[in-house]
């Protein structure tokens, strides 16, 4: 589906936060979180190395991951002068034809 020019894919915007339920499930973490350090300890190693990461990754984070790129380039952004008019803006920063 091609999306029209000037219209939003989503004129909605983003769903709206249920407070509720995100609350419920705040109340519930310490709960779950000791489900998780419990499953660390699971004779099935995939599980135990699940709950694991999980731990690690609430505790600090996801691991980076490597990127192949370049990045030594050096850009500088020249912000332009202040101007008091529209004309003024026009004379000094319009291309000739």
């Amino acid at each position: 589906m091609a999306f029209v020019k000037g219209k939003s894919g989503n004129p909605s915007g983003r769903p709206k936060e249920n407070k509720d339920v995100k609350e419920l499930a705040r109340q519930h973490s310490p709960e779950a979180f000791a489900r998780v350090v419990e499953l660390m300890k699971n004779d099935d190693p995939r599980v135990s190395l699940a709950a694991a990461q999980e731990v690690l990754n609430r505790a600090w984070g996801k691991p980076t991951q490597p990127s192949d790129i370049d990045v030594r380039h050096n850009y500088v952004a020249r912000l332009p002068d202040h101007l008091e008019t529209a004309e003024a803006w026009e004379q000094r920063y319009s291309r000739p034809n």
